[in-house]
């Protein structure tokens, strides 16, 4: 009667073992396959990343050129006052349009500049906010760390 019994318990011992063994295997795929999904997610995370900085980039360079540009352009309307200034017969009417069209510049540069820092504060609002580590993956980080 013991021999049947501890033969029993070998058995459920072996069963018990292999479901085990079962279970790890089945847990070892699971983490391979988040494993493989959290890497392809972070390499498609940097990849935005990069486009994101050679976007900045880009538009860092193309807002310098426009920039030079406006100054260009600013010094040669700066010449044509000059000019008429000079050759006209109301000079003081022409700087009195002179100044009207600086002073309209200047409210129009002044509220571009707080549109792109209204701009820049969302930017940086949003960024901060989107690289939070979801609970999901801070749990599963968790978890890999117990193990």
């Amino acid at each position: 009667m013991i021999a049947r019994n501890l033969n029993a318990l070998r058995e459920n011992f072996g069963e018990l073992r292999k479901q085990v063994v079962d279970t790890e295997r089945q847990y070892k795929r699971g983490d391979k396959t988040l494993d493989t999904s959290l890497f392809q997610t972070r390499n498609h995370v940097e990849a935005i990343e990069k486009r994101l900085t050679e976007f900045i980039e880009e538009m860092t360079e193309v807002a310098f050129n426009s920039n030079l540009e406006i100054r260009g352009n600013s010094d040669r309307i700066n010449a044509i006052w000059e000019a008429l200034e000079s050759f006209a017969p109301d000079a003081a009417d022409i700087k009195r349009r002179r100044e009207e069209c600086e002073k309209r510049e200047e409210a129009r540069q002044v509220e571009i500049d707080r549109r792109l820092q209204d701009l820049a504060e969302k930017t940086e609002s949003n960024g901060a906010t989107k690289r939070r580590p979801s609970k999901k993956a801070a749990a599963s980080s968790k978890r890999k760390s117990e193990k």
